[in-house]
């Protein structure tokens, strides 16, 4: 998530708490019950995708998730705001890839989203290049 020390600065963290719980919300909603979601900690959150409806279009699904959560949510009594996010993921068909190698490889696809001017997805594909949404 993107910018989520200001929330909790400005609105205190029970509103983070609330945001996080709506990103949650959102991120289900988005993935479906076969998608293994983790938070992290923070701010940052992990899902594993292995149906084939899932990884016949990650970025789809990617986008659709900042598209949800682009509506303007309230985070405090009659405050609303939009939650964006920098996501970065990675994929690939080979068996042999560990866990360990494709959260690093997601890992640093979310650094490119961000650099790239946060609110972005950007994905390798297969572990050996980029694919920048």
């Amino acid at each position: 998530m993107d910018d989520f020390k200001p929330i909790n600065d400005q609105y205190g963290h029970g509103a983070g708490d609330k945001v996080l719980k709506h990103l949650a919300l959102m991120m289900r909603k988005v993935f479906g019950s076969k998608a293994l979601l983790v938070r992290l900690g923070g701010d940052e959150f992990a899902v594993l995708l292995n149906s084939a409806q899932h990884l016949a279009s990650p970025e789809f699904y990617a986008a659709a998730l900042q598209q949800m959560l682009a509506c303007p949510f309230e985070v405090a009594n009659k405050v609303f705001i939009p939650i964006h996010s920098s996501i970065g993921g990675c994929y690939s068909a080979a068996k042999e890839i560990s866990l360990d190698d494709l959260m690093h490889k997601a890992d640093i696809a979310m650094y490119q989203a961000k650099r790239q001017g946060k609110n972005q997805v950007y994905f390798f594909n297969d572990v050996n290049g980029p694919e920048a949404e």
